[in-house]
């Protein structure tokens, strides 16, 4: 990856080796664009261990990559966990490639989360049902709460406090599939009937990826 040869990169894994997030072709395409790049990422390998077995093995390493990705500059320290099988030309990866995830434009679905993040921190400020509903899943279900419970909630709040202002921390996001799990820090401040109050906390959050973009599915 560091030569920014993106066939050998590529060549590492498996032809029938599939992201979660992002179909073959096009991660494939978007690879290539990064490593073309004239400031193409770097990646330093921190840890490794290697599981080894006749015709699979497993390896389990930790890296550092940082540099242009996806238009940006962007840092990540990440653990990833790798299933190789040997084939015909040796040994390929068949799954697990966080790396492989991120040069394939992980990156933009975690922009398009905290675009999500950025519109439900103004909905709360403006107090604007409608564009608080736009950032829920339509089969939101939480806790015995679903979407019409949820916003009924919301109008609640929005009557009866004269403030919500909410900071949020940069979140951790996960991904499986088309679903991504956000665990972020926050910060509340809320006046009700002239108190103030206050709340400092941790929140976990579970987002669908729908046909509108990603929308909030559960931990409101």
């Amino acid at each position: 990856m560091n030569s920014r040869d993106a066939s050998k990169f590529l060549a590492c894994f498996a032809p029938e080796y599939k992201d979660s997030l992002v179909p073959a072709e096009l991660a494939s395409q978007r690879i290539k664009q990064e490593l073309a790049r004239d400031l193409a990422p770097s990646c330093r390998v921190l840890e490794r261990k290697i599981i080894p077995g006749p015709d699979q093995a497993g390896v389990e390493q930790s890296f550092q990559l940082e540099g242009i990705i996806a238009g940006k500059k962007r840092s990540y320290r990440e653990k990833e966990k790798l299933i190789l099988k040997r084939g015909r030309a040796g040994w390929e990866i068949v799954s697990g490639s966080s790396l492989y995830a991120i040069l394939a434009g992980r990156g933009l679905e975690e922009d398009a989360i905290q675009e999500v993040m950025a519109r439900r921190v103004k909905a709360l400020k403006t107090r604007d049902l409608k564009l608080f509903e736009s950032l829920i899943d339509p089969e939101y279900d939480f806790r015995g709460k679903d979407l019409k419970k949820l916003l009924a909630e919301m109008a609640d709040n929005f009557r009866n406090y004269d403030s919500i202002i909410l900071e949020l921390d940069r979140p951790k996001v996960s991904f499986q599939g088309e679903r991504a799990e956000l665990v972020q820090g926050y910060r509340m401040k809320a006046i009700y009937r002239g108190q103030t109050l206050e709340f400092n906390d941790t929140e976990k959050l579970e987002l669908r990826k729908t046909a509108q973009g990603w929308k909030i599915s559960k931990g409101l």
